[in-house]
């Protein structure tokens, strides 16, 4: 591949691959062979302009910039894990809450000190920690315990006293006020569809159809462009039901990579870290790729509701398994960098182990519950009287089953005045570490939002109307996924898992 310079110059000889063979030509023309349908081949002209464009596409579409960590850096988060746990934090002890609870003035709190850090370069700097940790924090019996004390560090830890403050310690420094919240994915998994959730609005987090354009996020760039998210195409957000699976196993072994048989697709629909990374690929874009995710504050509020989860399964093991989290390290550990005694990537002074500590949820800080009816304590959330469980409100203007958009509660911000997609790019980005495996689709995308939001309302109808046919039972629209890892809804099972929607 040709330097930029050389293709804008168009100094050079272009090589154009295509169907059949190479060719060479000088800048005056490419030639491109073809084969036609009947198997002829047949040249065509592609004009310089053509393959300076592919040239530069291919060279950006392989670009990877340097996210080494520097000597700084490193004795930055190595100060960290060098301080005592048993000391207490000077932050003060912190509780964690779903974001959409978070008051009006704590929310707007917490994005101004996410954009203060943003500007400052930390969190550039804790992304490249991500980054550069993927190979012994992901994939293995290492991933919950690396995480915790990363978000410990990042958002809770504040007792550093050098110059190489934690990433907590930054926030406070702008607001002493400011925690860091969790989001709950399956508020959002429980309505028509997630695409359509309050969350992505401009008052809260922002689009989520490509190149983050509005809300407190918008025009922030990662080391490769805009931060970008691309949802509802791939992946899957949590439900409920799996929630319950995870929590109620025994054994650290049933809940983390690797598996005891890999081909064993129920297995694997225990797995904290395989539901998470269904959520990192849900939300798409730069959120789908490990070496880029740590740049959106999502990433952020979804590893804090993955940390909550761990912290039930912990929970269950000591009230009803009789087991003592704090040594109940996993017996098969996956890749090199995952043992117990290993010392965590970025944190030398702290073993995998460390991370298994209750002095995390004891001295640094804890989790208020999810919202719960009748009274989910947030405007954003409705009780479904059907499921009985609180659901996120849809932003949708047109077919709006929780009819949040008519009320007054919608106008306070202007949020009846969006659009439902802002037109803003959507360029796909090489994913350079995936988040594999990981939970198929269920059949709700992006694509069929507004499908899902009618069909909705259209069932809502049909329940106020006493002469009208009953409706569907619950367990006759969706087979509760049966597996995680088995093949993709189609036909009528998809329509079906489609109609698994909540309803006031």
């Amino acid at each position: 591949m040709t330097s930029v310079k050389n293709i804008i110059d168009g100094d050079h000889r272009s090589t154009v691959r295509d169907d059949t063979s190479v060719v060479g030509a000088g800048y005056g023309g490419v030639q491109r062979i073809l084969t036609d349908d009947l198997g002829m081949r047949k040249n065509y002209s592609i004009t310089p302009t053509s393959a300076k464009v592919d040239c530069l596409q291919q060279l950006l579409w392989n670009y990877k910039p340097d996210q080494s960590l520097t000597s700084r850096d490193k004795a930055s988060f190595a100060e960290f894990s060098s301080t005592s746990t048993e000391s207490e934090p000077r932050a003060g002890f912190r509780i964690r809450k779903e974001y959409r609870r978070l008051t009006t003035p704590e929310r707007l709190r917490l994005h101004a000190a996410f954009n203060r850090l943003y500007e400052r370069g930390t969190i550039q700097r804790y992304a490249d920690l991500h980054a550069n940790a993927l190979r012994t924090a992901h994939s293995g019996a290492a991933f919950l315990a690396w995480h915790r004390v990363f978000l410990v560090n990042v958002l809770l830890v504040t007792y550093l006293v050098s110059l190489f403050q934690s990433f907590e310690e930054e926030l406070r420094r702008v607001d002493a006020t400011v925690s860091i919240p969790y989001w709950d994915s399956s508020l959002d998994f429980d309505m028509d569809n997630g695409v359509n959730s309050v969350l992505w609005s401009g008052e809260l987090l922002g689009n989520g159809n490509g190149d983050v354009i509005t809300g407190p996020f918008a025009g922030w760039m990662t080391g490769r462009g805009n931060l970008a998210r691309r949802y509802g195409v791939r992946g899957r957000l949590i439900s409920d039901e799996k929630i319950q699976k995870m929590i109620n196993a025994c054994e650290t072994d049933e809940v983390v990579f690797p598996q005891l048989d890999p081909a064993d697709v129920r297995e694997r629909d225990y797995i904290i870290e395989f539901h998470h990374n269904g959520v990192h690929n849900w939300v798409g874009g730069d959120m789908a790729d490990g070496s880029y995710a740590a740049y959106d504050p999502v990433f952020y509020m979804h590893h804090a509701f993955i940390d909550f989860i761990w912290e039930k399964f912990r929970r269950h093991q000591i009230s009803t398994c009789q087991i003592n989290p704090e040594t109940a390290y996993a017996t098969r550990t996956g890749n090199s960098g995952h043992g117990p005694n290993d010392p965590m990537y970025g944190f030398s002074s702290l073993n995998n182990i460390d991370g298994l500590k209750n002095v995390w949820t004891e001295r640094f800080y804890n989790y208020e519950e999810s919202p719960q009816c009748p009274n989910c304590n947030s405007r954003y959330l409705y009780c479904d009287t059907i499921t009985y469980r609180c659901v996120s409100h849809s932003r949708r203007t047109d077919f709006n089953v929780g009819n949040f958009m008519s009320t007054p509660k919608a106008t306070t911000f202007g949020m009846v005045n969006e659009t439902i997609e802002p037109i803003t790019q959507s360029i796909p980005k090489r994913i350079i570490s995936p988040f594999i495996p990981s939970p198929n689709p269920d059949g709700r995308f992006q694509s069929t939002a507004k499908e899902d939001a009618m069909a909705a309302v259209d069932l809502q109808r049909s329940r106020l109307q006493p002469n009208a046919p009953g409706p569907v039972p619950l367990n006759g629209w969706i087979n509760l996924e049966p597996d995680s890892g088995g093949r993709p809804f189609s036909g009528p099972d998809r329509i079906r898992r489609r109609k698994f929607i909540s309803l006031l």
